[in-house]
Parts: structure tokens; C-alpha cells; sequence
């Protein structure tokens, strides 16, 4: 079963049933159904869908039952497919377009490699100069191939259902896919990446679209945080060392540099300009490299302009996650009462999320 997560993507909805439908390999309603879980939308998503439904009967529409963003319908999309006897379930947006291979390669590396959860790849459209800075984003399987090892995103990728008798995702707003990948790397389940399985996705086109991606996206990671009581998650703290950076690079020089620091902090400060600057120069000649083949529109220094994107990333991680840890401190009971509720609204226990590294 395919999923797609929508609230008010009437037009990137018809977009991704649209290649959808046009599977080869794999075709629909003969290897796979559809799933359109809806989050409340106000537009014409519902007609949408029930256009496709008409024609392909196997493409169905559901308003979620509990809302709250995706971590509750991930939830509820899971029970749907296990009730209904689906052997595999893959994720994905209202705003995805699918290549015409997509589901038979996925399939593919599944039975080659034995991996119970296998993500695709990505290629991010151009709209603006926010792109062009945050298309890294979607990119992590191919900058760092350890992610690939122990993460999906959860917009693109298959995974087997019994996968989720063992780890399951917290009913958070957003960011739930990330503690789903970290559960379940401590599970053991094994996770694969096709490079041949692609997707064409979107990334927030306006300086207003990014400030609520940005901070939507940390605001459900600390509410995954709280929910399952794990204190920091463990990601925060590399973007926080990102955005501090700047600071202890100039501190560093300006102990290179001063004849009263002492040798040992000479050669410490000299150490740490050099891997930091090698790390960075890495980074973004890898990047300029992966914007040739994943991005609509590179120009020359994409890597650079790529990673100017990811320091306005670390800085906005820092400050929402600060920000959230504040607010969402003392809505710390409710939260787990509330993922409690979910998981058993849906018949699911909630020790499988709870007693996570047993």
C-alpha cells in the first residue's frame, strides 16, 4: 500500500496519483493500492482523489481520525494496512512525482539486499534561491552513506509491516520518522537505499514557507523527545556545534595568533581550523558534485551555496529547539498521555514505543 500524507496539496496530489497510476513493473491495483490520508484539507483534495478512485479502485480517501500532523496519521495509516492484510507499506507526500520505475525498484532492492526498510532517491525542483540553499536537505543517503544505514526519510520509503511489531512512530507533528529510524537501528532491522527509485520533491519556495518548515520541523522533534523521554535527541547536538562553529573557529585563531597562548593551544587551535576547514571544503566539493544528478536547476558553487544552507539550518535548529524545549516543557505529561491515547486508539501497545532500547 502506498501512502500519501495531504492537507491542502489538491494540485502536488494530482501530481503524484498522476505518476502514480503510470507505474511499469509494478502497476496499480495489481501491486499496489492507495492510501490518500488526509489531515482536514479545505480544498479540493477529496475530489481529487475520488476522481482517481473512479477509474483505479484501489485509490482510497480517508480524513484522519485523530489529528495532529503525521506522526498521529502514520499511526493510523499502519492499523489500516495490517487490518486489511498488506504485506509492505510505502510512504509518501501529496507533492511527490514518482519516476515510472519507482515501486519495482524499491521492491527490487528489498528481496536483493533482505532490508526491512529501504528509501528511494531524490531529485529537489528549483523555485527560488531557498531552494537552491536547502536542496541538501533531502540528500543525506548520498552525502553520507552511513545515514543510509540507519535512516528513511519518511517521504520516501518502503517498509515491511512486521517491521512495526518491534518499532513504531511517536504521534508527534512532525519530525516522527527520525525516532522511527532510531528505534528501529536499535532493533536491528536492517535498512537499504535504492539509488534507481526516485522521487521529484519540493522544498519551501519562500523565506516565510521556510520559517514554518523550520519550525514545525524542530517543534515535533522536541514533542517526539518529550513524548518518549529520551532527553536530547541525538542530532541536536551536531547542529548545535554547526552554529556554534564560526564562534570557536575565530577563538581558535585568535589563539593561533597570540604570542602569550601557550604551545599546546597553539597546535590544538591549529588542529581544529584544519579538520574544520578539510570537513567543510569535503562537504561542499560532495555537494557540488550531488547537485549535478539531484537538483532541477545547479549553477557553479552549488556545494558552497549548499553550505551557506546548512548554517542557516543549524542556526534555525538552535533557536527553535531552545525555543521548544522552553515552551513544551511543561506540556511534557500531556504529550506522553496523548501518544499513549493514540497508540491505543489504534490498538497498538505502547511499550513498543516506549521501552524502546530493551
Amino acid at each position: 500500500m502506498v501512502v500519501l500524507a495531504n492537507k491542502n496539496e489538491a494540485e502536488g496530489l494530482k501530481k503524484a496519483l498522476n505518476t502514480l497510476v503510470r507505474q511499469e513493473g509494478c502497476k496499480v491495483c495489481e501491486c499496489f493500492d492507495i492510501l490518500v490520508i488526509d489531515g482536514g484539507s479545505k480544498d479540493a483534495s477529496k475530489e481529487i482523489a475520488e476522481t482517481y478512485s473512479m477509474k483505479y479502485g484501489c485509490i482510497n480517501f480517508k480524513v484522519q481520525d485523530v489529528k495532529g500532523g503525521v506522526g498521529p496519521a502514520r499511526i493510523e495509516a499502519i492499523r489500516y494496512a495490517l487490518d486489511r492484510g498488506y504485506r509492505f507499506i510505502v510512504w509518501g507526500d501529496s507533492g511527490n512525482e514518482y519516476s515510472e520505475n519507482y515501486m519495482k525498484e524499491l521492491i527490487k532492492v528489498y528481496r536483493s539486499m533482505s532490508c526491512q526498510v529501504v528509501s528511494g532517491s531524490t531529485k529537489v525542483r528549483h523555485s527560488s534561491v531557498w531552494t537552491r540553499l536547502l536542496f541538501w536537505y533531502h540528500l543525506y543517503h548520498e552525502l553520507f552513506s552511513f545515514v543510509g544505514r540507519r535512516h528513511a526519510p519518511g517521504n520516501n520509503k518502503l517498509v515491511d509491516v512486521e517491521t512495526y511489531t518491534k518499532a513504531l512512530y511517536p504521534p508527534s507533528s512532525r519530525s516522527d520518522d527520525f525516532y522511527f529510524s532510531l528505534l528501529a537501528s536499535k532493533k536491528g532491522i536492517k535498512f537499504c537505499h535504492s539509488r534507481n527509485a526516485f522521487i521529484k520533491v519540493s522544498m519551501p519556495a519562500a523565506f516565510r514557507d521556510v520559517i514554518a518548515w523550520e519550525r514545525w520541523r524542530v517543534k515535533g522533534l522536541i514533542e517526539g523527545a518529550y513524548m518518549m523521554n529520551i532527553g536530547i535527541p541525538p542530532i541536536l547536538p551536531a547542529w548545535i556545534m554547526y552554529a556554534l562553529s564560526p564562534l570557536l573557529l575565530l577563538l581558535s585563531a585568535y589563539l593561533l595568533v597570540t604570542p602569550a597562548s601557550i604551545s599546546v593551544l597553539k597546535i590544538l587551535s591549529a588542529l581544529f581550523i584544519s579538520l574544520y576547514l578539510l570537513a567543510l571544503a569535503g562537504i561542499g566539493l560532495k555537494l557540488e558534485m550531488l547537485s549535478k544528478h539531484f537538483y532541477e536547476k545547479p549553477v557553479i558553487c552549488q556545494g558552497l551555496i549548499g553550505l551557506l544552507g546548512m548554517y542557516l539550518h543549524s542556526i534555525f535548529t538552535t533557536y527553535y529547539a531552545v525555543k521548544y524545549y522552553l515552551v513544551l516543557r511543561k506540556q511534557k505529561r500531556a504529550l506522553q498521555e496523548r501518544a499513549i491515547y493514540v497508540l491505543r486508539k489504534f490498538r497498538f501497545d505502547p511499550e513498543i514505543l516506549f521501552n524502546r532500547f530493551d
